[in-house]
């Protein structure tokens, strides 16, 4: 940077290029006449991803891929003794760059040079030409798709220039006139057509070039003649559009033997029919506008999401389905689509929009937006999905994450509190009572006798809660014994500390192979728990079933109940727990409750043997 600053004058100046360069949207490099970088912008930093401070005095093909480092060198070399460079930006060459963390990506780049006090200096502003090169490699696969679909359309599409030449003859134009396209391209259009027809044929041509006005639409009562190699007339539907080009006018006549007219419009009807069909099963709300941004298709997704009908919705604007506050933006996000062609969403980025229903209420939607230029105007079409369980779902999970952490914070402190006030202190007291001991050895045999009974039953409290700890962290039942007597014992735990009848629905015979054993009887567990503190139950049933590709297990209640689809206190994790336990196995949970009609929560996990 102040090898660039001191070839200009004054403090000022200096100032204004250090403001102008870092805040240049455009990567901008410069490197001395050794190819060493002396100066690096802001820009360059987030395209690159190294620092300045790591990059400033570095050779410049750092910033260039192994490959092509000599050809750059040698490149920069020619270019400072001849000033000549074949790269200016927005070049079709393409020049390939190196990020710091080693990926390659295109750039469009422009050099310059200048001389100083202190030797030639070089320049070099580049542009992350990603998007372009993508943009390109996309126009040229739909200039294939392109290509492809006038091979496969079924009516005959010619092109012509101003002079009415031939310049594209599709193979249905092949069967249809019966000349090969390499006898036809570069010829008259007349050739195609009736004598008699010539004159006013190419007069007509030559008006709607100037006016762009036809009275040829396809499927119009007008019929036009065409000539097939052989001599043969014959009637044929035809319609005229034209296309500005650098080049001068395009026209492009599409046409039909008329023969096949039935034919087609069946085809036509089916294919219309199959896109309906689509349309209506397809998961996803798809909506069409017209220019004036007023609904002239919406499917029957988009009615279940929204609330509305079709009916209702025809004609009406597009700010009916969306909040009143983003009203205004949204209108001018699409007509600036519409003019640019550029969006920002995109189905399954991180953007998420609003949508609203009839009932007022606010929702998340993904939505991805396309356009379409028709001979009535632009039309938009919007291919949306209501996200609202998958925000919820990412909330809970976030919130379940740092809940989670806090809990095993908590567990810890429990853990090491009931070690210090049970264990530690029971030991404590043995301590104390045994140095008693020591200093009464001379006392006589029962005072011994009792003391002696008070530490044995000291001992057996302390050996129960330590028992009874590691139970609660592991329970070696289950690995002793296996999940049936473990779910047993903690059936007969909760009754004992709830005074709730416990019911078991299990096989005896019923094992389960890790991880799927220690999951049951940490749901079963925490479902436990969970009826302990809200249900107020007066009865619990506790069910595991096995088939051979799944486990399911089921706790229910007779208690108060809940409003299942109500949104769920942050400090609630029993059901987020027991879906996570869940989804680690690739299962689900489902819940079933209403307020007065007890709880059902039922787990089914996929065993993969």
């Amino acid at each position: 940077m102040q090898s660039l600053i001191s070839a200009t004058s004054g403090g000022t100046a200096a100032g204004l290029s250090a403001l102008l360069l870092d805040s240049a949207m455009d990567a901008i490099v410069t490197a001395d006449e050794e190819q060493r970088i002396v100066m690096y912008n802001q820009a360059a930093e987030r395209i690159f991803g190294w620092p300045a401070k790591e990059v400033i005095g570095a050779p410049l093909t750092k910033l260039i891929p192994q490959r092509f480092r000599a050809h750059h060198a040698e490149h920069v070399r020619n270019f400072g003794a001849t000033g000549v460079t074949s790269r200016r930006m927005g070049g079709s060459a393409v020049v390939y760059a190196r990020r710091a963390s080693g990926e390659e990506f295109p750039v469009d780049a422009s050099i310059s040079q200048l001389d100083t006090s202190e030797g030639k200096l070089f320049t070099v502003i580049l542009r992350d030409a990603t998007e372009r090169v993508r943009a390109q490699q996309e126009q040229q696969r739909l200039t294939a798709r392109l290509s492809g679909l006038l091979d496969s359309a079924m009516d005959g599409i010619i092109a012509i220039d101003e002079s009415q030449l031939i310049t594209l003859y599709n193979p249905a134009a092949e069967k249809i006139f019966g000349w090969p396209a390499d006898q036809v391209i570069g010829q008259p259009l007349t050739k195609l057509i009736p004598q008699r027809f010539h004159g006013s044929h190419a007069e007509h041509v030559r008006r709607f070039g100037a006016t762009g006005v036809t009275s040829r639409r396809m499927g119009g009562s007008a019929v036009v003649y065409g000539r097939r190699s052989t001599g043969e007339e014959f009637p044929v539907d035809a319609s005229i559009s034209q296309l500005d080009t650098p080049d001068g006018k395009v026209f492009t006549v599409i046409l039909r033997d008329v023969t096949q007219r039935v034919e087609a419009e069946h085809e036509q009807a089916r294919l219309a029919a199959r896109l309906s069909g689509l349309l209506d099963s397809a998961m996803d709300g798809i909506i069409t506008v017209d220019e004036g941004q007023r609904v002239i298709m919406y499917n029957r997704a988009a009615e279940k999401i929204f609330g509305w009908t079709s009916a209702e919705m025809m004609g009406e604007p597009l700010s009916k389905l969306l909040p009143q506050r983003f009203r205004g933006g949204h209108d001018a996000y699409v007509r600036r689509f519409g003019a640019t062609g550029v969006t920002s969403r995109r189905m399954g980025d991180r953007t998420v929009i609003h949508g609203r229903r009839k009932d007022g209420e606010e929702f998340p939607l993904d939505a991805s937006i396309s356009q379409l230029d028709t001979a009535e105007g632009k039309l938009f079409t919007v291919i949306l999905r209501d996200v609202t369980e998958r925000v919820r779902a990412q909330d809970e999970l976030a919130a379940f994450a740092a809940e989670a952490s806090n809990i095993r914070e908590q567990e810890k402190t429990r853990i090491a509190r009931e070690l210090h006030d049970e264990l530690a202190q029971s030991l404590t007291a043995l301590k104390m009572d045994a140095m008693w001991l020591g200093d009464h050895l001379d006392a006589g045999p029962g005072a011994l006798a009792e003391k002696l009974r008070g530490m044995l039953a000291m001992l057996d409290s302390s050996v129960a809660a330590t028992r009874r700890i590691a139970a609660d962290l592991r329970p070696l039942m289950l690995d002793d014994l296996g999940l049936v007597p473990a779910i047993e014992w903690l059936a007969q735990n909760f009754t004992q500390r709830s005074g709730v009848p416990c019911k078991l629905e299990i096989d005896e015979n019923l094992e389960l192979e890790e991880p799927y054993a220690t999951a049951v009887f940490r749901m079963v567990q925490e479902s436990l728990v969970n009826v302990a503190k809200h249900a107020r139950a007066t009865q619990v049933r506790v069910g595991v079933s096995v088939a051979p590709d799944e486990v399911a297990l089921w706790v229910i209640d007779d208690g108060v109940g809940f409003d299942a689809g109500a949104p769920r206190k942050q400090n609630s994790l029993g059901l987020a727990g027991l879906r996570e336990r869940a989804h680690l196995l690739k299962g689900t949970v489902s819940v079933d409750s209403g307020a007065g009609r007890g709880t059902r929560v039922e787990a089914r996990l996929p065993v993969r043997h």
